[in-house]
């Protein structure tokens, strides 16, 4: 079976927890997307680090709920106790982010740096990605760990974090423009809450993705194996 079909037999049988665990941070997250609110930085930027925290708690629950089982989140979720696991994990997210504005800004400067930077996206992209699910099962990784991951394990990697959800992302924005087709003109408050609902389902599905993916990793049985070899 595959990474993404596992994702999904494990989520079917942890699905109580996963819900639980993300029901608060995810309700929150959806609320600062559709409540208006004025344009300013000064409103913009506590909002952004907001949803870095929001977005940290349901990664970190989905991660460990896979990898580790149900009873490995409180049952409301990690959302009153962000710890030092949730720091790094935040950490790392912002570290992410930057990593990638930075590369989309160089590509400003030309077609010859354009091409560089997004053939360097597409290897860090997928390489560092494995940094999130080894943070929510307080395993830190080493330089060489991670130089090893994108040596022996990018075309898993790539896999979990490019294709799946280009896939996922394809195929659920079909499916709502044939719904579109078929129920017509919905209220206004119903297809705010469909979307909403859906993106949380393709959030959830990509994390427990990637958590598989790293698990897969971790398990695999030979020289090229970084985790606990």
């Amino acid at each position: 079976m595959g990474i993404f079909s596992d994702a999904l037999d494990i989520l079917a049988g942890r699905w109580t927890a996963v819900v639980l665990a993300c029901l608060l941070p995810l309700t929150g997250s959806a609320l600062i997307e559709v409540i208006p609110v004025g344009d300013g930085w000064f409103v913009l930027v506590p909002l952004l680090l907001v949803q870095l925290c929001l977005y940290t708690c349901i990664a970190v629950a989905i991660h460990r709920v896979v990898l580790i089982g149900s009873d490995s989140v409180p049952r409301f979720g990690v959302m009153l106790h962000f710890s030092r696991r949730e720091l790094r994990f935040a950490g790392f997210l912002l570290l992410f982010g930057c990593l990638v504005f930075a590369g989309f800004f160089l590509m400003n400067l030309g077609a010859y740096v354009s091409l560089l930077m997004f053939g360097a996206l597409l290897y860090l992209v997928p390489v560092f990605s494995i940094v999130f699910p080894a943070a929510a099962v307080d395993n830190d990784l080493t330089l060489r760990e991670l130089l090893s991951v994108g040596r022996y394990h990018y075309w898993l990697l790539a896999k979990a974090t490019l294709v799946i959800p280009l896939i996922v992302g394809l195929l659920m924005n079909g499916l709502g423009q044939v719904a579109a087709e078929m129920f017509g003109d919905v209220p206004p408050l119903l297809a705010i809450v469909s979307a909403q609902v859906v993106g949380a389902l393709v959030l959830i599905i990509e994390i427990a993705v990637l958590s598989v993916a790293y698990r897969e990793i971790e398990h695999r049985e030979s020289p090229q194996a970084i985790f606990g070899s």
